[in-house]
């Protein structure tokens, strides 16, 4: 992966209760990489110290308007953060930056970047994922979350259908396509996103899943499996056309703890059950069937 020789970096000081969601949006806003900068670890020099109760969360950027875009969504999602935005020349980051990249074994299956791959546990289910643009490769609570529940399901039920809503890097439709499922599509409205997820699937030997920038409200065939690691907001928004295609299990991810009730209740509104909940840090995943 070749790099610029400068690149933008965003800096939110904010309380450490705010940095899972500053993380996740500079994830979702393009970030080429993240820094977690806490006041216990001694600052570089020339940075100033963090005060108390306070992290510093760093984004990289490849371009100034996307970096500007994401300190703007930062903003409104975190009014009470202090954002500075600089350019930075990149003498090491070309190599450096892949040491922040992680790799992740969630029950049968091992999540990371081409370069740890050797890291996989004898007899993992093994996806490899480019970490480009900041879509992951499943480190992530939400991801993990969601990576769990598809290793049950298709090991009790080989063979379903999986709808993966705001797909990524395609991390969990691979998934689900090397864990036993069927038919297997990935949905996402960034075009971006589909071509990353595309490049990950030819990696990973997945051609057949199919791929679209496809509106949920377009789908007309039913899937046994809808995964939907996505905002809040858009999962409410989404709730009735669940209801219209969902045949076993919607699971739901992207939400934190104090949204869970509210997400909860616009599905039991639209005749969702409850199945189980699963709840990670900050995070809740959410099961629900069909009344």
């Amino acid at each position: 992966m070749s790099m610029r020789a400068s690149y933008f970096a965003l800096s939110a000081e904010l309380v450490e209760a705010s940095a899972e969601l500053a993380q996740w949006l500079l994830h979702e806003n393009g970030s080429l990489g993240l820094e977690i900068r806490e006041p216990s670890v001694r600052p570089m020099p020339g940075e100033p110290p963090l005060p108390g109760g306070k992290v510093r969360v760093v984004a990289f950027f490849a371009e100034r308007g996307q970096a500007e875009r994401a300190r703007a969504e930062l903003q409104r999602a975190l009014p009470e953060a202090a954002l500075t935005l600089g350019e930075a020349l990149c003498e090491d980051w070309s190599e450096s930056w892949k040491s922040q990249v992680r790799s992740s074994q969630v029950g049968r299956i091992w999540v990371g970047p081409p370069w740890r791959a050797g890291d996989a546990a004898p007899g993992s289910v093994r996806i490899v994922i480019e970490p480009k643009m900041a879509f992951g490769t499943g480190d992530h609570p939400t991801t993990q979350l969601c990576l769990e529940v598809l290793d049950q399901y298709l090991t009790l039920w080989p063979g379903q259908s999986v709808l993966d809503v705001g797909t990524g890097s395609g991390v969990l439709a691979i998934a689900a396509r090397k864990l036993g499922a069927g038919r297997v599509r990935g949905v996402d409205t960034d075009s971006m996103a589909i071509e990353l997820a595309t490049e990950n699937c030819a990696l990973n030997d997945a051609d057949q899943i199919e791929l679209s920038t496809a509106r949920v409200e377009s789908i007309t065939e039913p899937f046994d499996i809808i995964v939907a690691n996505i905002f809040a907001n858009e999962l409410i928004q989404l709730a009735p056309h669940f209801r219209r295609i969902a045949r076993q299990r919607v699971v739901l991810s992207g939400i934190l703890v104090e949204q869970a009730a509210e997400v909860a209740a616009a599905y039991r509104e639209r005749g969702f059950a409850p199945a189980h909940t699963q709840v990670r840090g900050d995070w809740v995943r959410l099961e629900l069937g069909p009344e």
